[in-house]
């Protein structure tokens, strides 16, 4: 448990700290890798708090067998070098830290280089606030750097650097198979720099709304499940084992708050003539629409945290737009609305239940 009190510890220290820098700027490159350091502290040295640290530790130790290589090269390699000489499985979850930190600083540095963020602090300090990512980084250990190097790819290739977005592709594939389903939307990579009527986005919203509520993907996975030949992956369309890790990440109010803020988004979205704006409204609208869509669904659930970095970018552009007295500071209640959101997420990462 002592973990989680870590966790909320820093939540509170980076909640004052970032308060803080805003009227003294000059700390706020030191307060940025100051963070940094303590995200890898507490991943490296975390105390079973995610639901995957068993795991990992117990095929470390041989306790369970390793799985195949192509579930993530780069894992396997380091359990099949460190294991035979060591029984020390901190010392292995402190070097997949060490990657999980570069991976996260290298994103976050994209982010500050390819748009008007005020600095990296920023950018962190929303991903912290706003997102399940931080907590994600405590469970999937492979397929979280994946996600981390995701939006990197996407500003590559917007940038037309399609040979390095490539190349990153790759390296992603080697912690996580995964990333390669980004491949077919380069097909399609234009759809994400246009700039859609609202009335467009908003049926777009409601319509995937109305198939949670519904239940039709849960219908389709049903259908694949029970006509399929059976596999490891069919099997994770009806996993009811991991089915309230699922719902863990998503939640009915959960849905419903994400439909409301990004429908609430749209009033500036409407009047947005920023190409890079536009595109990064567009990636966070993409991956919320995933995360409505794929509620309840373990395996397609992870389909759209591979994507869910993307969402910090509402968020951000609400504070920004609703931080006056003429909105009656509504952007602070919006901050504090997705903040427990995210606390919702760590309690249950530790399985404390409210």
């Amino acid at each position: 448990m002592h973990t989680l009190y870590a966790i909320f510890i820093f939540y509170f220290f980076a909640a004052l700290a970032y308060s803080f820098s805003i009227e003294h700027r000059q700390i706020r490159p030191l307060l940025y890798y100051a963070f940094l350091s303590i995200f890898f502290i507490l991943v490296a040295f975390q105390d079973n708090y995610g639901t995957d640290y068993e795991l990992f530790r117990d095929i470390f130790l041989g306790k369970i067998e390793l799985f195949p290589p192509y579930k993530g090269i780069n894992m396997y390699l380091l359990i099949k070098f460190l294991s035979p000489l060591t029984t020390n499985y901190v010392l292995f979850f402190t070097i997949w830290a060490v990657a999980q930190t570069i991976a996260l600083n290298y994103m976050i540095k994209t982010y500050a280089k390819f748009y008007r963020f005020d600095d990296r602090l920023q950018i962190f300090t929303y991903m912290l606030f706003t997102l399940s990512f931080f907590a994600m980084s405590f469970n999937t250990f492979r397929s979280i750097i994946a996600t981390t190097l995701i939006p990197i790819v996407f500003i590559l290739y917007y940038e037309r650097k399609i040979l390095k977005s490539f190349v990153l592709t790759a390296v992603g594939a080697l912690f996580h198979p995964t990333i390669i389903i980004i491949i077919p939307l380069f097909l399609i990579f234009d759809l994400f720099k246009k700039h859609y009527k609202a009335a467009l986005m908003i049926f777009a919203f409601m319509l995937f709304f109305v198939f949670n509520r519904i239940g039709i993907i849960q219908i389709i996975a049903e259908f694949i499940y029970n006509h399929a030949p059976a596999n490891i992956y069919t099997d994770y369309l009806v996993s009811y084992h991991m089915k309230p890790y699922s719902e863990s990440i998503f939640s009915y109010l959960g849905i419903y708050f994400i439909l409301f803020t990004n429908m609430l988004s749209m009033l500036f979205y409407k009047k947005e003539t920023d190409k890079k704006s536009i595109f990064l409204y567009n990636l966070a609208y993409f991956a919320a629409l995933l995360r409505i869509l794929f509620y309840g669904i373990p395996i397609l659930g992870r389909v759209y945290l591979l994507f869910s970095v993307f969402e910090f970018f509402i968020p951000y552009v609400l504070f920004k737009n609703l931080n006056t007295k003429k909105t009656f500071y509504l952007g602070y209640f919006i901050l504090i609305a997705f903040f427990i959101t995210v606390i919702k997420y760590l309690l249950f990462n530790n399985r404390v239940w409210f």
